[in-house]
């Protein structure tokens, strides 16, 4: 019911003009927290401390961000690194900053793939043809 609900608020703020990206986010956090897949966005996956706004975290998709220690670990982490900004920015639904907007994006699709495996989503299609 919860998903439902979040699902008729997504499709009236896009009928209403709103901006497409912070309603796209918003209902993919809203999502993934519905399924029981949501990420703390505030605190470290490991340590369970505050993030820093000015450290730099790495993506676990199924435990959270995981700050980043040393440049000897960038290379091996192979993943996208999060300024500590970002996820904070995004937990408190905080979308003004480009940058916000464009880690968010990589969050949301990062996070989906990983739960969805081979699945796709069929919303870019949808999209583009509701354009037309």
């Amino acid at each position: 019911p919860d998903l439902f609900a979040y699902y008729s608020s997504t499709l009236q703020d896009l009928s209403a003009g709103k901006d497409l990206e912070v309603v796209l986010r918003r209902f993919e956090l809203a999502l993934l927290d519905c399924l029981g897949y949501a990420l703390n966005l505030h605190y470290e996956a490991e340590t369970n401390t505050e993030i820093a706004p000015t450290g730099q975290y790495y993506l676990q998709p199924d435990t959270g961000f995981v700050r980043l220690q040393g440049e000897t670990q960038a290379g091996s982490v192979g993943n996208m690194l999060f300024p500590g900004v970002d996820p904070l920015a995004i937990g408190s639904d905080d979308f003004t900053a480009l940058s916000t907007r464009r880690y968010a994006k990589l969050l949301m699709r990062q996070l989906l793939a990983y739960h969805l495996g081979d699945k796709a989503l069929a919303s870019r299609s949808l999209f583009t043809s509701s354009s037309r």
